[in-house]
């Protein structure tokens, strides 16, 4: 785990940073203003899919920061989406983390290695923080029924989880030669090409 966390990084601080403020923006908008879902127990907004990316250029670290800032800023500035509670923070943070450890330094693997990456971390995703962490966080604090929310929230997180493998999959591919094109410092580009004698 130590490794995911200390790799050494391919892109500088400046990079990032400007890269993570448009991602956090854009999750915000996703996340507070495109939700299609009528039930408040199920927010079905593709954010996830901001973090997806968030995990796939910049690593765990970065899009755990893309979740918990999207989520931390979008709750205090636009709350009609819901109020503030950390705990739904928490839990962005926590995906971010899952899917930067499945797809970070992936750009170079085939398709469909990408593809089990991805529909690993998804399911993990789904299942501990989606439908465990979540649910429960939402089961305590509106004291709901906990198989109302569980026969909810399965159903709609299954389409989501689906369709959000079919959107980022595809996103993914396409973003590896921007990536290396536009986002890697010059260093790196050079220790990446190999010297001719």
């Amino acid at each position: 785990m130590k490794k995911i966390f200390s790799k050494k990084d391919d892109m500088n601080d400046n990079t990032k940073i400007a890269l993570t403020s448009l991602l956090v923006a854009i999750f915000i908008v996703n996340n507070r203003f495109l939700d299609p879902s009528p039930f408040w127990q199920a927010n079905i907004s593709l954010a996830i899919v901001t973090v997806i990316i968030a995990a796939f250029v910049m690593g765990p670290k970065w899009a755990a920061i893309v979740g918990g800032l999207g989520d931390m800023i979008g709750a205090l500035v636009f709350p009609r989406g819901g109020p503030f509670f950390f705990e739904f923070t928490l839990s962005w943070i926590l995906i971010g983390i899952i899917f930067g450890i499945f797809l970070y330094r992936k750009r170079n693997t085939s398709n469909a290695r990408l593809l089990v990456n991805l529909i690993i971390s998804s399911l993990l995703v789904y299942i501990l923080i989606q439908m465990g962490l979540t649910t429960l966080w939402l089961y305590l604090r509106f004291d709901a029924a906990w198989i109302a929310l569980v026969a909810i929230r399965s159903w709609l997180f299954a389409i989501l989880l689906v369709s959000q493998i079919v959107i980022s999959l595809p996103l993914l591919i396409f973003l590896r030669k921007p990536i290396d094109k536009f986002l890697l410092t010059d260093d790196d580009m050079e220790e990446e090409v190999p010297a001719i004698d």
